[in-house]
């Protein structure tokens, strides 16, 4: 935008080697008539103009809309003189809103993803396996290993890598157990499982996410690939190499299953897709290999052969999962009021009846013009419950910030 096109320049005074103007804007911001006493240079003026165009409402939300409006309506009856800068102005409105379209939809495919990874002993495909999470593209990766035996070393080639963290649990704990484990520990909406002996494609979460997002879906699998086969789908060996799922899923549905009335062979990420199955959650299958084995499907997939017969066998065993504990909510609610006191009543009896949290109400006596000591002291033994009293009706909002202050 030229500097003769802001609305806010007027009241210009050339000389020989200058050129002052008085701004409207700073003006209504210091509330103060600056007239000769605070005069903007052209210079300033300029520097605020290529501001004011590719910065101020490029990132505002609002006012590039209401801007292209108003021009839109002042267009119907301006002068010739009037619509020149209204058309300007109307431009440039629109190249803001369609930059903050731009930049929203980059924003929105650049998702963030745990990834876990469990594995007991150092391999060159453990290696690789590492390397092709780390490499992913488009994706935001929190990489979370745990070494169930002897894979340290291998673990500490990357021990100086960003967002890499590393437990230690027992030989034979399952992905999916580590995962239930370390639920707190992960710090995404979404969460993949990598097999120490699968090499991801650069582009595997990526695809895998946005296929959740596209589709509502909340669990995600697909085939696996090597050098002599693809998998067919849906199959027991890609369920834990290829599942991507939401957080909120997996805890929602109590996470891994109990394992206590269930074969010693099996596969617990082969139970959590089947379980959320027949409970009706959302699975989208993709069809093209995202992952690539390192070893031979007779070497991978050994114990979890029969499983499918033993699963149906087990049907009251698999459909429930392990559950988390439940953990009380800490939260302070501030109720004032003026009067109203049947309606106050209602809402403290909502309040005290809230379950799964630890709720301390603090009620304000906004300076009701009656006496209500008797209910105050209906209330004041409650032990969740802070009495005050305000010598003045101050309002809502600053009886809520006088209590946060104390």
């Amino acid at each position: 935008m030229q500097i003769e096109d802001c609305p806010f320049r007027f009241d210009v005074h050339s000389r020989q080697t200058s050129e002052t103007a008085r701004c409207r804007l700073i003006e209504q911001i210091t509330g103060m008539d600056t007239k000769d006493n605070a005069r903007v240079s052209r210079s300033a003026c300029q520097a605020c103009a290529t501001f004011a165009t590719n910065g101020m409402l490029a990132s505002h939300p609002v006012l590039p809309s209401l801007l292209f409006q108003q021009c839109e309506t002042a267009l119907e009856l301006a002068t010739p003189s009037e619509c020149v800068r209204l058309k300007t102005l109307k431009t440039v409105a629109e190249q803001a809103i369609e930059a903050q379209g731009q930049l929203q939809r980059s924003c929105a495919v650049f998702p963030t993803c745990d990834v876990l990874l469990a594995a007991s002993q150092p391999t060159p495909e453990l290696v690789k396996s590492i390397e092709s999470i780390l490499d992913q593209e488009s994706v935001g990766v929190f990489l979370h290993l745990v070494d169930l035996g002897n894979a340290a070393s291998v673990f500490d080639l990357v021990r100086q890598r960003g967002m890499v963290f590393r437990y230690r649990m027992p030989l034979g704990t399952s992905s999916l157990a580590a995962l239930h484990a370390l639920i707190e520990s992960m710090r995404t909406p979404f969460i993949a499982l990598q097999s120490p002996n699968c090499i991801s494609h650069p582009r595997r979460l990526f695809e895998s996410i946005t296929s959740l997002l596209d589709n509502g879906a909340e669990v995600f699998y697909g085939p696996c690939s090597s050098d002599q086969f693809v998998t067919p789908i849906p199959s027991i060996a890609s369920f834990h190499s290829s599942l991507v799922l939401r957080r909120a899923t997996f805890v929602d549905l109590g996470g891994t299953a109990d394992r206590s009335s269930i074969h010693p062979g099996f596969d617990d990420a082969h139970e959590f897709v089947q379980r959320a199955t027949r409970l009706e959650r959302k699975i989208f299958i993709g069809e093209t290999p995202l992952i690539r084995k390192t070893q031979s499907v007779d070497s991978l997939d050994a114990d979890t052969r029969g499983l499918d017969a033993s699963l149906k066998a087990n049907d009251s065993a698999v459909c429930h999962g392990v559950g988390f504990p439940k953990i009380a909510v800490a939260c302070d609610v501030v109720l004032p009021f003026h009067g109203h006191l049947a309606l106050v009543e209602q809402s403290l009896s909502s309040l005290i009846e809230q379950s799964g949290a630890e709720t301390v109400i603090h009620l304000v006596d906004d300076a009701t013009s009656f006496d209500t000591s008797d209910f105050l002291q209906k209330y004041s033994s409650h032990r969740n419950i802070r009495i005050y009293r305000n010598t003045e009706n101050i309002g809502q909002f600053q009886s809520f910030n006088n209590v946060s202050r104390r």
